[in-house]
């Protein structure tokens, strides 16, 4: 099947009120004094719990293990004391296990902190580190990240996509987090790299006019050469251009992980 076969006529382009937040700062919200902690806040099998009532329990300190291959860790985002477990009644009406934890505005550490800056962490540790931290997606599933680090045997990652797009009208996250905390952003992606082997990075999107600035703040970490220089360019395919009325292609800027690591 072709592409170029899918055409359909109509679409629209919306305002995207991205400047409502875009030039805000990024604050941190005041914990409040009580939270509760679904077991299902990713798609799989609901964590479960490895507190009970009665315990304490600190900032970080992992509250409930995965339920299965995929599934997700939680933790505890507040210091306190459990209050109890109780069913929570999720938007589609299912109930799972919810952790309720008294906040006692302490914030105090419940975990060691690792030094992601170590050259010697080998893949394996790294995919580790992500599964302890139940690290999971924000596209709306909540997919694990570290099954997406984890494929079959006769399979192999090739590229990595760094999508900071944003396509969703007012959301502005990912631009201000690239634009305030650019080295973190790159240091997890070499993370990445070596714990899946990728050959190949396509970088930020280029065709997003609400993203160039982020791009900019990037560049200032020595990655110029490798996001506006790039060793080749990709096609890629877009569905629908409301201008032009029928499906185009974009050629994003892609560089290989060597030039990447030497740039950075």
């Amino acid at each position: 099947m072709q592409l170029n076969n899918l055409t359909f006529r109509g679409g629209v382009h919306f305002e995207d009120y991205k400047s409502l937040s875009n030039g805000a700062e990024l604050q941190v919200m005041p914990a409040p004094d009580v939270i509760t902690l679904p077991m299902a806040q990713h798609i799989g099998a609901p964590a479960k719990p490895i507190v009970k009532k009665g315990d304490h329990v600190d900032v970080g300190q992992k509250i409930a293990e995965p339920g299965g291959f995929v599934s997700a860790a939680i933790h505890a985002s507040v210091s306190g004391e459990v209050k109890g477990i109780v069913d929570f009644v999720k938007t589609d009406g299912s109930k799972v296990p919810a952790i309720v934890i008294e906040n006692d505005h302490q914030d105090t550490l419940g975990y060691t902190p690792v030094d992601r800056s170590h050259d010697d962490l080998t893949p394996e540790q790294i995919i580790d580190y992500v599964k302890e931290a139940g690290i999971v997606g924000m596209g709306g599933a909540g997919f694990p990240t570290h099954v997406k680090y984890m494929p079959p045997k006769d399979m192999t990652i090739d590229t990595i996509i760094i999508n900071g797009a944003e396509c969703e009208p007012y959301l502005t996250s990912d631009d201000l987090l690239m634009r305030t905390h650019p080295e973190k952003v790159v240091a997890g992606l070499k993370l990445i790299i070596k714990a899946t082997g990728a050959k190949k990075i396509l970088p930020w999107p280029p065709c997003r006019r609400n993203i160039r600035r982020a791009m900019k703040r990037i560049s200032l970490l020595r990655l110029r050469a490798c996001i506006f220089q790039p060793d080749s360019f990709r096609p890629v395919w877009v569905a629908w251009s409301p201008t032009r009325r029928r499906p185009v292609r974009l050629w994003m800027r892609c560089t290989t992980v060597n030039r990447f690591m030497s740039a950075s």
